[in-house]
């Protein structure tokens, strides 16, 4: 099977001269759609007309001069798709709602009942909220959770309806017999388990999400300790989705560098998203209390809308790191197109885009182009500052995950696709029909094409390729200048694609004519 690296299907026709003119075949039936194939515009080809032939949109081309198909084929190249967290937000009709998901009353070591931490939170305008004490105080439960139900734990605790406030309650533990974490959406009470595999099973077969609380407290705050650690528990449990980046006013600031070195391993398998909460204890302006918090952006606000956009990042992670500090910026709009990256936002001095860990570059958009070939994601960081205290907020990871071959660019002949290179040659008789289905490398739709052959020539393979290595370069060039001077052989097939200009001899003719091709003077090596 002969590889023909660059070329696909439409320009490989027209560049052998096998396309027939428009005005050979049926009159057009109507203005064919602006499309590429492999970066190639192929909008305008000679003998392409709209038709319907397989229930898609698409075009008949014919082809005269083939009856080997097996020549035609496209290299398969490996191709990046961006997965954007935020492609679903309808930024002018979604909310921005503020969410606390780490906090404490005095059903474990916190200083307020648990009706007076959700007046707290409901009068400084959070609408999400979950109260997550820790369960080596109550290690059989229950949560406290639904607020409705309080005082059957305590009579002295008063109810609150979630509803009448305006707030979505979630259901929530901190587990800490072992290496902390959250545990939401679940009723698993923790039993002051310290087998993180056992705990995190329970959370996963009851349907619960989690996310490790402050790590740097476990790793010390270095961000090299227990990396593998962390990152095979994600990759093991779907539940696990999220790493707290921010804790009070950032008690520990390593852990965003932490949390990237975990990306790094687990990535393109597992994303992991960035939270930032409270951990409040004794409301302390200048410790845990109106520090950290969760921006979730929503079209309505329910329980089932908070927990989708907790499994699937969509919201921001937000830090004061002082009582004194500006506001953190508040995210607007985040487009995705072409591989052009832009957020917008208000309150904000500076924003870092940042890739593995790096800084990739700096202002209101980025073109990922070329980043998203070289790293695993992109993240980015906006900044508010004054001359001492910083407002921040981060954006979720945009990922960078590997494209199978055929989303990239491909070439299928009745559904069989051709390009593996222990794929059969398909034969093709005079009169027959095939369906072509043709992927673009930009990542346009599937484009259907229903090739005719006609009656004509054996097909010949694409000329200049001499050294069949899929590419027509100077060592093309030199090949056919050593076979002109009798220091080569070709076979049948090397003569035949050696013959550049047509006429039955291969000479001096055919090595200008292949020089020039290379050196870009000519466009085609049509004969």
């Amino acid at each position: 099977m002969r590889k023909i690296v660059g070329f696909v299907l439409a320009l490989l026709l027209v560049s052998a001269g096998l396309v027939q003119d428009a005005n050979a075949g049926s009159p057009a039936q109507g203005a064919l759609e602006a499309f590429t194939v492999g970066g190639v515009d192929v909008t305008g080809l000679p003998g392409l007309e709209v038709s319907d032939p397989v229930n898609e949109p698409g075009a008949i081309l014919e082809i005269a001069n083939l009856i080997d198909f097996a020549g035609i084929v496209a290299e398969l190249e490996p191709g990046v798709m961006i997965k954007n967290p935020y492609e679903n937000v309808k930024w002018d009709r979604f909310g921005q709602y503020k969410a606390n998901l780490h906090t404490h009353t005095t059903y474990s070591d916190g200083n307020k009942p648990p009706h007076e931490r959700i007046d707290e939170y409901h009068e400084h305008g959070y609408r999400i909220l979950s109260l997550t004490d820790h369960d080596t105080f109550n290690p059989g439960g229950p949560l406290l959770y639904p607020w409705t139900d309080i005082n059957l734990i305590n009579e002295e605790w008063e109810n609150r309806d979630p509803d009448q406030l305006g707030m979505v309650a979630v259901p929530g533990v901190e587990i800490t017999g072992g290496i902390h974490f959250g545990s939401h959406f679940n009723d698993f009470p923790g039993e002051g388990s310290s087998d993180e595999d056992y705990v995190l099973s329970q959370i996963q077969e009851r349907g619960g999400l989690a996310q490790f609380y402050h790590p740097g407290m476990h790793t010390y705050n270095n961000p090299d300790n227990l990396v593998g650690w962390y990152a095979d528990k994600y990759k093991q449990f779907d539940c696990l989705v999220g790493m707290e980046v921010y804790n009070g006013r950032d008690l520990f600031p390593r852990d965003r560098q932490l949390w990237d070195n975990v990306l790094m391993e687990t990535l393109p398998d597992k994303v992991v998203w960035a939270f930032g909460n409270d951990d409040n204890h004794y409301s302390l302006n200048h410790i845990d209390f109106l520090l950290s918090w969760n921006m979730f952006v929503l079209e309505d606000l329910n329980l089932e809308a908070v927990k989708e956009a907790y499994a699937s990042g969509v919201f921001f992670a937000c830090n004061k790191n002082s009582p004194n500090a500006p506001e953190p910026p508040v995210i607007t709009r985040i487009t995705l197109e072409n591989d052009h990256l832009e957020v917008r936002a208000e309150s904000y001095d500076s924003i870092r885009w940042i890739a593995d860990g790096e800084v990739v570059g700096e202002g209101e958009s980025i073109d990922l182009s070329s980043v998203k070939y070289d790293y695993k994601y992109v993240r980015a960081k906006l900044i508010n500052s004054d001359r001492f205290y910083r407002g921040r907020t981060l954006i979720q990871p945009f990922q960078f995950k590997p494209r199978e071959p055929e989303a990239a660019r491909a070439v299928f002949i009745n559904g069989e696709i051709l390009g593996e290179v222990e794929l059969a040659e398909i034969a093709l008789n005079n009169g027959d029909e095939v369906v072509v289905t043709i992927t673009a490398a930009d990542g346009t739709p599937l484009r259907h094409y229903k090739v005719t052959v006609l009656e004509g020539d054996e097909f010949m393979a694409l000329p200049g390729d001499l050294n069949g290595d899929g590419e027509i370069d100077v060592r093309d060039v030199t090949l056919l200048m050593r076979y002109t001077l009798g220091l080569e052989t070709f076979d049948e097939e090397q003569k035949k694609k050696a013959d550049i200009n047509g006429d039955g001899e291969i000479n001096v003719q055919d090595v200008a004519l292949l020089m020039q091709y290379v050196l870009g003077l000519v466009e085609t090596l049509a004969s």
